[in-house]
């Protein structure tokens, strides 16, 4: 029985570690209460190695993929500055689509 739960439904984001309102020391007493001290330093130890591999994967993601960011980026960029300019130039219906898909054109 988890006396979070029982006692006060507004608490449960308390217990839930992907939410901002997570608690350690909540979510230890609910679901770690009868643990051994020994099982939570093994514990705390495998999480710190698991997340130190996800932030490398990440880091790695970041590095392969830089060039792909920065001309998504780009392409963001040119396409907002047309729809600007196309904002201004109001004279023409489908002049102002065309302009943009020719824009979008020249990026790729």
């Amino acid at each position: 029985q988890l006396t979070i739960l029982r006692d006060n439904k507004d608490e449960i984001s308390k217990v839930l570690t992907v939410r901002e309102e997570f608690d350690p020391v909540i979510y230890l007493r609910e679901f770690h209460g009868e643990t051994k001290r020994e099982d939570l330093v093994a514990g705390r130890s495998h999480l710190q190695q698991h997340l130190s591999r996800g932030h490398s994967l990440l880091k790695a993601l970041v590095k392969h993929n830089f060039d792909r960011f920065i001309n998504c980026q780009n392409t963001i960029d040119s396409i907002h500055a047309t729809l600007k300019r196309n904002e201004k130039d109001m004279s023409g219906g489908s002049a102002g689509t065309q302009n943009i898909r020719l824009s979008i054109e020249d990026v790729e």
